[in-house]
C-alpha cells in the first residue's frame, strides 16, 4: 500500500487478532496441529502484553493529543464557556480503554468510528491554551509579588498605621485583583478541574504503556500546573504582608 498505519488502525489490526486468534488455536488444537498451535499461542501472549502499549500509542502518544497540549487560537467566552465537548471525548476513550483492560478485544466498525472520531475530538481541547493562560497569570503576579516584597522592604507605613498610599494600594488591589484577577483565576480554576480531572483518569489508565519520555514530561507539566495554580493564593500572601503592616484587612 506504499503508506504506513496511524496508530490507531494499528492497534484495531492487534485488538482483531486478540479477538479472533484464540479461535484458530481451538480450531489447531481440534486438527491436532500443535506446532502451530503452540506458535499462535506465544504470538498472542506477546500482544497480550504489548496491547497497553499499543493503546498508548493510539492515544496519548498520538499527533491528535500533541494538539491538545498547544496553545491554540482561544476559545470563544474562554474561559467562562467550558468546553464540554472535550470532556466527553476524553470519557468515550477511557471507557475504551477500561473495556480492552477488562478483556474486551471486540469492536465493531461502528465503535470503531466512534473511538476515531473521539480520537479526532481530543485535538479540540484547550489544555495547551489553559496551561499558557496560567502560566501568563503566574508570571503577572510574580511581577506584582517582587513589588510588593520591595514595598514591605521600604515600609509603606510605620507602627500598624494606614496612609494615604496604603488606603491608594487597597483600592487598586480591589479593584484589579480582587475583581479581575482573581475572578479570572477562578475560571481558569474551575476549567483545569473540569478538564483535568477526567484527563489525568485517562492518563492513569494508560501508565504501564507510557513511554520515559512522555513521564518525564508528564512530571514537569504538573509541577508547572501546581506552581501556576498556587500563584494566586501566593500573591495574596505577600498582599497580606502588606496590609498587615499598615493595619489594614484584605477584602473578600
Amino acid at each position: 500500500m506504499g503508506k504506513v498505519s496511524v496508530p490507531s488502525q494499528i492497534l484495531f489490526n492487534d485488538l482483531e487478532i486478540l479477538a479472533y486468534t484464540p479461535r484458530c488455536i481451538e480450531h489447531l488444537k481440534q486438527n491436532n496441529n500443535l506446532t502451530m498451535k503452540n506458535k499462535l499461542e506465544v504470538y498472542l501472549a506477546e500482544k497480550q502484553q504489548k496491547i497497553i502499549i499499543s493503546l498508548w500509542r493510539a492515544i496519548l502518544g498520538s499527533k491528535e493529543n500533541a494538539q491538545f497540549w498547544r496553545p491554540n487560537e482561544q476559545p470563544e467566552n474562554y474561559p467562562q464557556a467550558l468546553n464540554q465537548e472535550s470532556v466527553d471525548d476524553i470519557k468515550v476513550l477511557t471507557k475504551f480503554v477500561e473495556k480492552i483492560k477488562s478483556g474486551q478485544f471486540n469492536f465493531s466498525k461502528q465503535q470503531q468510528n466512534e473511538i476515531e472520531k473521539a480520537l479526532k475530538g481530543l485535538q479540540n481541547g484547550d489544555a495547551g491554551f489553559l496551561f499558557h493562560q496560567l502560566q501568563e497569570q503566574a508570571d503577572a503576579l510574580q511581577v506584582a509579588n517582587k513589588s510588593i516584597e520591595a514595598r514591605i522592604k521600604k515600609p509603606l507605613c510605620f507602627t500598624d498605621n494606614s496612609t494615604e498610599k496604603a488606603r491608594y494600594f487597597r483600592n487598586v488591589v480591589n479593584k484589579f485583583f480582587i475583581e479581575q484577577v482573581q475572578a479570572y483565576a477562578v475560571s481558569l480554576n474551575q476549567r483545569y478541574t473540569q478538564l483535568m480531572d477526567v484527563y489525568l483518569e485517562l492518563e492513569s489508565k494508560l501508565e504501564t504503556g507510557s513511554s520515559k519520555q512522555y513521564e518525564k514530561w508528564k512530571a514537569q507539566r504538573d509541577k508547572r500546573f501546581t506552581e501556576y495554580l498556587n500563584s494566586t493564593k501566593e500573591h495574596v500572601q505577600y498582599v497580606q504582608k502588606l496590609y498587615k503592616q499598615c493595619g489594614l484587612q484584605v477584602s473578600r
